[in-house]
């Protein structure tokens, strides 16, 4: 895994800092890429839109400026070139709806 990319989807800079820092503390990876917001996401006129397609794993926040994280999920679900991407939702959230919510359209863990 270390030479593919883990894409993080996280707005806030404390979180993004501490997954990076539990990361190269481990040693998983080493190419981990940002995406602050959900705005664009995986839009053909993204100029990031093919980073999905290169990743290994996608790491995903629900409360997202721009589109949130079950759209980023759905949209990620419905591209053919990312439907089989491993997806891990990373939120606060305890709701039991948001957690139904992400595995119905596809997330494969929810922490």
């Amino acid at each position: 895994m270390h030479n593919k990319i883990m894409l993080l989807v996280e707005d806030d800079f404390g979180c993004v800092e501490l997954t990076r820092h539990a990361l190269e503390k481990n040693h998983i990876i080493k190419n981990l890429v940002i995406a602050q917001d959900g705005q664009n996401f995986g839009t053909r006129s993204d100029a990031n839109s093919d980073i999905p397609n290169l990743s290994a794993v996608v790491l995903l926040d629900l409360q997202l400026p721009g589109a949130d994280g079950l759209e980023i999920l759905r949209r990620i679900r419905t591209d053919d070139m990312t439907k089989m991407l491993p997806v891990m939702i990373f939120t606060s959230s305890t709701d039991k709806r948001d957690m139904a919510k992400c595995y119905d359209l596809g997330a494969n863990s929810y922490i």
